[in-house]
């Protein structure tokens, strides 16, 4: 009775270590999506695809545009709530560049997302909050060219809306 006990204790442990294993499995999502998304939230920094003088993607870039390849929309969204802010932020250059009709709800719906996120863009290393990322990404031409517009009215609509208390 004893060794079945032992056993059944061992069992518990190593089923709740291999559990700790990813550290927010999505919903519906595939073993290469979460391994993807682990990867991207472990280096926590937001990349552009060339960082400083190197002539190849980063390796983060890279991990951005496989999930962005393998993901679908309803994914992506999903994504976009994710507990880690550079998740969040890649899972919406994603949407943004898929040029997905959600982009202005969840840009709504993260407006005050304050999380500070790195970003690395060629040489310059900054932190912005998570919200100040997707606002900028949506407005100007300096990230991505190839992503999803908003009108001039619709930025300052979501500029007046950051700044409400």
């Amino acid at each position: 009775m004893k060794k079945i006990g032992i056993f059944l204790g061992f069992l518990c442990l190593m089923f709740s270590g291999c559990a700790q294993k990813a550290t927010n499995p999505e919903k519906g999502a595939n073993p290469k999506m979460n391994e993807l998304v682990n990867s991207i939230s472990e280096k926590n920094i937001l990349q552009s695809k060339f960082v400083g003088r190197s002539t190849e993607p980063s390796s983060q870039y890279k991990a951005f545009e496989e999930l962005m390849s393998i993901s679908d929309e309803k994914q992506l969204i999903q994504l976009t709530d994710h507990e880690n802010g550079v998740v969040r932020s890649y899972a919406f250059w994603a949407l943004a560049r898929l040029k997905s009709q959600t982009v202005s709800d969840i840009l709504k719906k993260h407006i005050k997302d304050e999380e500070k996120i790195k970003t690395i863009f060629g040489d310059i290393m900054n932190e912005v909050s998570v919200s100040d990322f997707m606002l900028e990404l949506i407005s100007g031409d300096d990230i991505d060219q190839d992503c999803l517009r908003l009108s001039p009215e619709q930025i300052k609509t979501f500029q007046t809306l950051k700044k409400q208390n």
